[in-house]
């Protein structure tokens, strides 16, 4: 494996990769290559709060890909065409220039600190060479195994063969696109109290703190992307605004630190629970509940 290109690629310059999710953050590197800077923040124009089924049986707020597909459709002006599951050899088949976007486990891509580490469904993006595969990824975050940063990788035949529960789609550029006409919205669909009871009534601390750490992670996200994309179409970000996400950030740690200190048998601090609960009422607050005109 080669890296070609870093995070300096004028590819990524347009995509603030630190906003999104693994899934989320290379469909907007595709949106702002199309369509020009900012589009990629159409992704966060609506703030959800929902729950999904989770492999821990605990409920998450992570999106099936289907789903983030389909919010992508409505607001990046993109259109998915054939979504199917697939192996590398169909990569290593295709025409020589084809581009796919393209869903595995993060656990066999060797450009990750998660290889060989941790499985997860991680983005990216895979053109074909004659000799082999480009592998373009705009995902950025800091890792218990080091800090994954956007960029490029030139893989060999035989190193992409190695990739695991691939999903391939072609994605073409569609006339939908974000405009600043589009008012932003909070789409608070359940009640939080279900989701934080779930988590406190868990027998299996170390298991409800495991999961609760990438909660977080992806809540404090999500919110920050809502922010940036209403600061980007003129609705000036405050400083009550720029506190309330701070304090995001800062239960992301004090998550983790409980986490740890579980791990190694230590007895579980008190109100980091409270904490969560006291966010997701004021987000209703800070960022407003009027109804999006996105789907």
């Amino acid at each position: 494996m080669i890296r070609v290109a870093d995070e300096l690629d004028p590819l990524f310059r347009g995509t603030p990769s630190r906003l999104f999710d693994c899934i989320e953050v290379n469909l907007g590197v595709l949106a702002d290559s199309y369509h020009g800077s900012g589009t990629s923040l159409g992704i966060g124009a609506t703030l959800r709060f929902r729950t999904y089924p989770s492999e821990s049986r605990l409920p998450s707020i992570e999106r099936p890909l289907t789903e983030t597909l389909a919010v992508a459709e409505a607001v990046l002006g993109i259109k998915v065409l054939d979504d199917r599951a697939a192996s590398p050899t169909n990569v290593l088949n295709g025409a020589i220039g084809t581009t796919w976007y393209a869903v595995a486990d993060a656990f066999h891509l060797p450009w990750l600190p998660y290889f060989g580490h941790e499985h997860m469904r991680h983005s990216f993006l895979v053109e074909r060479l004659a000799d082999g595969c480009v592998i373009t990824d705009g995902y950025e975050n800091v890792t218990n195994w080091g800090r994954a940063k956007p960029g490029r990788w030139k893989l060999a035949n035989d190193e992409f063969l190695m990739l695991r529960d691939l999903r391939l789609m072609t994605i073409v550029p569609s006339s939908r696109v974000l405009t600043s006409d589009l008012l932003p919205g909070l789409d608070q669909v359940e009640v939080a109290s279900g989701y934080i009871d779930a988590y406190e009534r868990c027998p299996d601390r170390a298991v409800a703190l495991e999961t609760l750490c990438r909660e977080t992670w992806l809540l404090e996200r999500a919110r920050s992307l809502h922010a940036a994309f209403r600061e980007h179409y003129g609705m000036s970000e405050s400083i009550v605004v720029r506190e309330h996400l701070a304090r995001w950030a800062r239960l992301v740690e004090l998550v983790y630190i409980t986490y740890r200190r579980v791990l190694r048998g230590r007895p579980e601090p008190i109100g980091y629970m409270a904490e969560l609960a006291t966010l997701l009422e004021e987000d209703l607050i800070i960022f407003g509940a009027q109804p999006s005109r996105l789907p």
